[in-house]
């Protein structure tokens, strides 16, 4: 097979959470770029709706929009059931609905941070679990799991709640790809560094700078632009990486290097 045959990702269908907007979003393009179904999945299906629409006419792929709640376990297995009805085998898998409550630990909002986990952690455990199972069930499967900065270290001041639920989720991609790897399901995960996104903006302002002390930090001094995710996105979703399990790629501009 040609090597660049091996990223084309035609005749796959994958599915995404928090797919309406963020880096979600982008990466849902990148794989209907590559040839890929979507399955576009958010607790805003009319922002899923338009974006499945404009994804379709764009690039000749079928979508589908779908409500999902990755706090509640039956809208997570209704979303899966859905998809695999319209399309059969889902042979890949971004549950990349997250969330960040930033505040100093003493101050901490327990009831924001019971929401972080439950989403962040739990949401990400229980879509691996019933996505796992379809992989498991189909003969095999990529399930990208989206990491942080966080999950290899400790982050500035109030990210206690952002880092112990991204931690979580490393540890749970190289578990699972432990458990699934005989089985045809490999599960890796991606590593974003800082990333013009919703999500940097109360960072900065919270750091008083503008960023300039991050963005001291970045080797290649720039932040990320979240097509930069695209390509290991599509590596790690497609037969290019087909002997690659439970490993986190950081895509961060040599961030973590440091």
């Amino acid at each position: 097979m040609n090597i660049l045959e091996q990223f084309r990702l035609s005749g796959k269908t994958a599915i995404v959470t928090g797919a309406a907007g963020g880096i979600a979003s982008t990466l849902s393009i990148g794989l209907a770029s590559a040839g890929a179904n979507v399955v576009l999945a958010d607790i805003r299906l009319d922002a899923a709706r338009t974006l499945a629409d404009e994804i379709a006419a764009d690039y000749g792929v079928k979508t589908l929009a779908l409500q999902v709640d990755t706090t509640d376990v039956e809208s997570i297995k209704k979303m899966v059931d859905t998809a695999v009805d319209a399309f059969g085998h889902i042979g890949i898998f971004i549950p990349a609905a997250g969330i960040s409550k930033p505040s100093p630990a003493v101050d901490m909002n327990e009831d924001e941070f019971d929401l972080t986990m439950a989403i962040n952690v739990r949401g990400v455990a229980l879509c691996n679990k019933y996505m796992g199972r379809h992989m498991i069930a189909m003969g095999g499967g990529s399930i990208i799991n989206i990491g942080s900065l966080g999950s290899e270290r400790a982050l500035g001041s109030g990210s206690l709640s952002y880092v112990a639920s991204k931690g979580a989720v490393a540890l749970m991609t190289k578990s699972l790809a432990n458990d699934w790897a005989d089985q045809g399901v490999r599960v890796n995960g991606l590593i974003p560094g800082y990333f013009r996104t919703a999500l940097l903006k109360p960072i900065l302002e919270r750091d008083g700078d503008g960023g300039a002390k991050r963005l001291e930090k970045i080797p290649m001094k720039r932040w990320g632009d979240v097509k930069d995710l695209v390509g290991a996105t599509v590596f790690l979703a497609s037969d290019a990486s087909s002997y690659i399990t439970g490993h986190l790629i950081a895509v961060d501009g040599g961030y973590l290097v440091r």
